[in-house]
């Protein structure tokens, strides 16, 4: 769950410490998922505090929190504050009706306030509550107030539990609500192409690989391997691939397809009505970070495709398992979960526009250029220069998918925003080669020419054509 708290914008920065400092440690004392605030703004004069985690961890958090605006309240001589605090609640009856409050004020020595609802708000503040939520604001000594804070917070939970034990049941692991938003078929519609290119890939090595096997079976001379082998890496050579090799959509109904986060099982159905089979799409109901830690990783598949859930740290996990699987000898966080596993498979991510701009996606971009110098045999062992950022994406062989209209994503119990309040666009790369890489964005043109959808090579584009 989540607790939301406002706080005076002149006492956020010693919630966040010098360069995050202070966050981190309260997220490392906690066990909290994560404890973020919201940007500051002139024009706001407060901040949302969001704890994410269990029950217990977000208890610990919010005292660590709490200790924290009473020494800043005490150095700023306003040392009367620190007995006010104002939470952001559901506007719910078992939660902030008149018999729930008068429960908690019964069990604990503190006094609540509902404030109440603007008749008709003006143009509302980025942070301030939104129309089904309520402030509710305790005030009394420090020890009662976190002592009552902990009983909303049980009590929050028990209201959660009653209404989904059964919907949370569905998954072996632990879960959050708002990460069961299910990813359009339309979506999967607007990559279909670079799907069947790369199938296409996958077949013309297969037959490159069996090939090379049958003339060495058959008892070719070491000059005829040669001249085979000079004329296959050619920039321009076409591998041989019979008549009968298979078409584009015969090569899909081949490819497999891995995508490690199980939501409800509706992307093996949407991929299988564009024409992939449905027994080769690898998305199984297990806990994909338990997999990584005990080597239980699929050992084969062709692409990696997935919309990872966008709570918690999911995208920077995720990066992890890729970063350490194209880049040898990563220092990455989850090392082993790369072990045994083939590099160089297409990757296909559906997340947020902004997170192009955000620092480990571009440390990812860094390691991933890198990598691949070191491979080619580049000279320049080091990564892009930073006044560079714009070539990152090149350097990296990734770029950027984004429909011209944003995707709507829907959940099983049909509650939550249908229409997306971000953009959402397709983050692609991992080809083996330039050539590979430059194929699979040329299988877009048609969607370009359409004007269903755009490619770009840097975030820098992406700001300036507004999906930001």
């Amino acid at each position: 769950m989540s607790l939301s708290l406002l706080v005076s914008s002149q006492l956020a920065p010693p919630i966040i410490g010098p360069h995050g400092s202070a966050v981190r440690r309260i997220v490392a004392s906690s066990g909290a998922s994560s404890v973020h605030l919201s940007n500051q703004e002139p024009s706001v004069r407060e901040r949302r505090v969001t704890i994410r985690g269990e029950t217990p961890a977000i208890c610990r958090a919010f005292d660590l929190i709490a200790e924290v605006l009473h020494s800043e309240c005490a150095r700023l001589g306003i040392s009367d504050r620190v007995r006010e605090f104002r939470l952001v609640v559901p506007e719910a009856t078992s939660i902030v009706g008149g018999a729930a409050l008068a429960a908690l004020t019964a069990t604990s020595a503190v006094t609540l306030e509902l404030e109440p609802k603007a008749d008709a708000p003006a143009p509302r503040e980025r942070d301030a509550p939104a129309p089904r939520e309520r402030v509710l604001m305790i005030r009394g000594e420090i020890a009662d107030v976190t002592s009552a804070v902990h009983r909303l917070i049980g009590r929050v939970m028990g209201r959660h539990e009653q209404r989904l034990c059964d919907f949370f049941a569905q998954w072996p692991f632990t879960t959050d609500y708002n990460d069961h938003f299910s990813t359009p078929r339309s979506a999967y519609t607007d990559i279909v192409l670079l799907l069947e290119v790369t199938a296409m890939q996958v077949q013309r090595r297969c037959v490159r690989t069996n090939a090379m096997l049958s003339k060495r079976q058959a008892g070719a001379t070491s000059q005829e391997d040669a001249v085979l082998h000079k004329r296959r890496r050619g920039a321009n050579a076409v591998p041989d691939i019979s008549v009968s090799s298979p078409t584009p959509a015969d090569a899909l109904k081949e490819l497999i397809i891995w995508d490690p986060y199980y939501c409800d099982g509706s992307m093996v159905t949407d991929l299988a009505t564009l024409g992939c089979c449905a027994e080769r799409i690898i998305n199984r109901n297990r806990d994909f970070y338990a997999d990584i830690a005990n080597g239980e990783t699929p050992d084969e598949y062709h692409v990696l495709l997935t919309n990872p859930p966008y709570s918690g740290d999911h995208k920077q996990n995720l990066l992890d398992f890729l970063c350490n699987r194209y880049i040898p000898n990563s220092s990455c966080s989850n090392a082993a979960g790369a072990k045994g596993a083939a590099k160089h498979v297409p990757f296909l991510l559906l997340m947020p526009t902004w997170l192009s701009d955000k620092d480990y996606w571009r440390t990812f971009l860094k390691r991933l250029a890198a990598s691949k110098a070191e491979e080619e045999g580049d000279a320049r062992k080091e990564c892009i220069p930073a006044h560079n950022e714009d070539g990152l994406e090149r350097a990296a062989g990734v770029f950027y998918v984004a429909p011209r209209e944003r995707y709507s994503f829907r959940h099983p119990q049909a509650t939550g925003h249908v229409n997306s309040p971000f953009h959402t666009i397709w983050y692609c790369g991992g080809w083996r080669t330039e050539e590979e890489r430059r194929q699979a964005s040329r299988a877009l043109r048609k969607s370009r020419y359409q004007g269903r959808l755009e490619v770009f090579r840097s975030a820098r584009m992406l700001k300036r054509r507004g999906y930001f």
